[in-house]
């Protein structure tokens, strides 16, 4: 893990990571083999595509605070709105980049204070509707960078979901698939995909479940775990966005050495060109 970055190189990280997610997503909807699927396919648009994304998460202007936040969440839904990205962005990566904004909108020196200032409730406001639990995930990733701790079902579970230190119990309500079937991570990974696709319907978690259930299992290496999931003769829409995302985020650039690191064999990103 990567402790020296900062709160925007994260973000960054997550968005290459979630565009990586939705480029090998369509390969795989493509019927393209594993081997073509990790290398340079078409990378051309994928590359203008984020592009176009970074000064619309993550400006860097003169103006800022809650009206220019808002603002940027009403030009993104603008650029989402236009039809071909349904080429490009898979299952919830349109949510997962409001995700993006929004973890960004509160990232600033004074992110500490920025919640609490009755100026932000207008953003917040906007934001209601929009949006994944992957903030909350993000939130987690923050506490084990902090720690030192490294993401874990059981941890997740007692740290996030259970903890007695949490000022109200509404992660247990949305959780409630995750806290009862969190020892799928020890079952062979083709059975706890198939399992959790069937429970990610009834959770309140659906975007996130199935991709957050194989960042958090022990194993295997993520060139098994891709040969496991191109078995699957559907699409990993509901996978791999999210889940490239997560490691992006956590990982950093470590997730692009092609060297022995724990963190390399556990990225999908260290496996693509």
């Amino acid at each position: 893990m990567s402790q020296e970055l900062s709160p925007r190189q994260r973000l960054l990280n997550a968005l290459g990571g979630l565009m990586l997610g939705n480029r090998l997503s369509w390969a795989k909807a493509q019927g393209l083999p594993l081997n073509l699927a990790t290398q340079n396919v078409d990378l051309q648009g994928w590359h203008d595509l984020q592009g176009e994304l970074v000064p619309l998460l993550f400006g860097e202007g003169e103006d800022s605070g809650p009206q220019a936040a808002i603002a940027s969440l009403r030009q993104l839904e603008q650029w989402l709105a236009r039809a071909d990205r349904k080429e490009f962005l898979r299952g919830s990566s349109k949510d997962f980049l409001v995700d993006l904004l929004i973890l960004h909108s509160f990232s600033g020196e004074d992110a500490g204070e920025v919640g609490d200032e009755q100026a932000w409730d207008a953003f917040e406001d906007a934001c209601m509707g929009k949006g994944t639990d992957l903030l909350q995930v993000v939130h987690y990733l923050d506490e084990c960078l902090a720690d030192s701790v490294h993401p874990e079902m059981e941890d997740f579970i007692e740290s996030f979901v259970v903890s007695p230190d949490l000022e109200d119990q509404d992660n247990l309500l949305a959780y409630e698939e995750v806290l009862e079937s969190r020892d799928l991570v020890d079952t062979p990974l083709h059975e706890m995909i198939q399992e959790c696709r069937l429970l990610a319907v009834e959770s309140a978690v659906e975007p996130i479940f199935t991709g957050l259930f194989c960042f958090l299992r022990q194993g295997p290496s993520a060139q098994e775990l891709l040969e496991i999931m191109w078995k699957f003769p559907d699409d990993l829409s509901d996978v791999l966005p999210m889940l490239c995302c997560v490691q992006a985020y956590f990982y950093g650039n470590e997730g692009s050495d092609h060297g022995p690191s724990k963190a390399s064999s556990l990225t999908i990103a260290s496996l693509c060109s």
